[in-house]
């Protein structure tokens, strides 16, 4: 079976049906999806693209073009969940199809198809694109930069300024989709052009300065706006996403050596199904990789040097990075994809008495499967019932209030910013901790605000989760003379509505004598 055009249509028709289906049907999740969702309606709402607003301030962690897409989805498709995943859904689709270029590139079609196919039923990168985070667009940039890169310095390359060009844009866009993250992919272009003995004689050209300055105006110079329009913006950016994700353990994500383990699993599970091929040559004591061409020969053999560059430099950056979450090796993905597709590609055609240059039957059947598995998967998690899902807990919410809807909302150390997007206004967060975690705008302590319920005369529902945290709400609501009355919800959530005037504290005897709020 060669590999024909019908096969690069089935392969977009497969990653389509992948990202796009029931993107609807499941709520938005927290905490990821409540935070960038509802800034990005606000967007819509305000007009302002500039400022990103959760729940009217401005939150600073991420850069706008993840809310700019999401945006753009709702506006073409409507204020709902299938709008507001679609960018996150056609980010991955396109770097699908930008992995199979590569490989087609590197070897031909059949590695690129066997590639792309491998990227997108992978079961990391295919559950990032489910749920939206700056993770899929910013594998889309880097990948896109990976690829005009190796345009740029494959053998025979032509229009080399062009695609360097198109590399630096493309860094731009993935610097302004999260930041200082996407230059770290760059150090496995930096390592494989010293081992090729071509640093200086790649930079030290005219392109570069047009280059830094396409880079500067796609990436930095949002940065440098939000920085004249809110004091104190930029010394933020500076240590939320560069000191705070470098040398700081003070976002607490997976800090010291420890916190290296949590990549693990990622690359022997979260590389499920296709992890198998290398499991069973490690077994059976084989490997396709040559050592001399791989480990000896570098200069020899651009494609697999390229490859490691990609993978192994950003790994050791990674690892050493004090702040760590399984998704931050999600750029690494698509060179895995690379590896194993020539892997798989070689091991299929020894064991093959006619070594066509195309897909085997049993392979297109057991991909068939697991893509069916994997939209199981989804459409599974669109009912299974998730503490995660704020459509469900809003109607948890809405059952167990009064008629009225004139209520201000205030949210205890928990992320459900994501139920202002089904309709709750007025939603303020506040803590009860000494140290809560760094925002641009810092949440209000819960004293503060008890005592500024006690004044009001508005009512007010105070959503918090666990007895522990019920019990010290309770307490000092009773402490500052305000009357409450609770309703426990779904997975230990509790709802305490607020009245302005006193009660009397032995008339609301909520907990057993022994139980202590803390």
């Amino acid at each position: 079976m060669v590999i024909e055009g019908k096969h690069i249509v089935a392969l977009i028709l497969v990653v389509i049906v992948l990202a796009f289906s029931f993107q609807g049907t499941r709520g938005i999740w927290s905490p990821d999806e409540g935070f960038y969702i509802p800034i990005a309606k606000t967007m819509l709402s305000s007009g302002d693209f500039l400022i990103p607003k959760l729940n009217d301030e401005t939150w600073l962690e991420k850069p706008p073009l993840l809310y700019w897409g999401i945006a753009a989805g709702m506006f073409a498709l409507g204020e709902n969940e299938l709008g507001a995943r679609a960018f996150t859904a056609l980010c991955f689709v396109l770097t699908t199809v930008i992995v199979f270029l590569l490989g087609k590139s590197m070897w031909g079609k059949r590695e690129g198809t066997i590639a792309g196919v491998i990227y997108c039923t992978t079961i990391i990168p295919f559950a990032a694109s489910n749920i939206v985070t700056p993770d899929t667009p910013l594998v889309l940039w880097t990948t896109l930069a990976f690829f005009f890169f190796w345009q740029s310095v494959k053998p025979g390359a032509s229009k080399i300024s062009m695609w360097k060009l198109l590399m630096c844009a493309s860094f731009g866009l993935g610097f302004i989709s999260k930041g200082p993250a996407a230059i770290i992919p760059a150090a496995g272009m930096f390592a494989f052009l010293l081992f090729r003995g071509k640093l200086r004689e790649y930079f030290i050209t005219t392109w570069a300065l047009a280059g830094f300055a396409i880079f500067s105006v796609l990436g930095l110079s949002w940065y440098f706006m939000v920085g004249k329009e809110e004091a104190g913006a930029i010394a933020y950016f500076f240590d939320n996403q560069v000191v705070g994700r470098t040398i700081s353990e003070k976002y607490n994500r997976n800090p010291g050596v420890r916190g290296a383990f949590i990549y693990l699993p990622v690359l022997l599970f979260g590389t499920l199904p296709w992890s198998f091929i290398w499991y069973s040559d490690a077994l059976r004591r084989r490997c396709f990789i040559n050592p001399k061409s791989w480990w000896l020969d570098f200069r020899k053999n651009p494609v697999n040097l390229f490859i490691m560059s990609w993978f192994v430099v950003p790994f050791i950056i990674l690892l050493a990075a004090n702040s760590r979450l399984p998704l931050y090796l999600l750029p690494l993905f698509p060179a895995i994809s690379l590896a194993t597709a020539r892997k798989l590609s070689l091991v299929t055609l020894e064991t093959q008495k006619e070594r066509s240059p195309g897909l085997f039957p049993k392979h297109v059947v057991l991909v068939g499967t697991w893509v069916i598995l994997l939209i199981g998967f989804k459409l599974a998690a669109a009912y299974y019932p998730s503490e995660r899902d704020m459509r469900s807990f809003w109607r948890d919410i809405a059952v167990s209030l009064p008629g009225s809807n004139n209520y201000e909302f205030i949210v205890l150390d928990e992320y459900y910013e994501g139920l202002s997007f089904y309709g709750l206004e007025n939603l303020e967060m506040v803590t009860k901790k000494k140290k809560p975690y760094p925002c641009f705008v810092m949440p209000e302590n819960l004293k503060s605000e008890i005592k500024e319920i006690a004044l009001s005369n508005r009512q007010h529902v105070i959503i918090c989760e666990g007895v522990k945290s019920v019990a010290y709400v309770c307490n000092e609501l009773r402490l500052a003379g305000v009357g409450f009355k609770q309703s426990k919800l779904s997975f230990d959530r509790w709802v305490i509505i607020c009245k302005p005037e006193a009660l009397p504290i032995e008339t609301r005897n909520l907990f057993p004598a022994d139980h202590k709020a803390t």
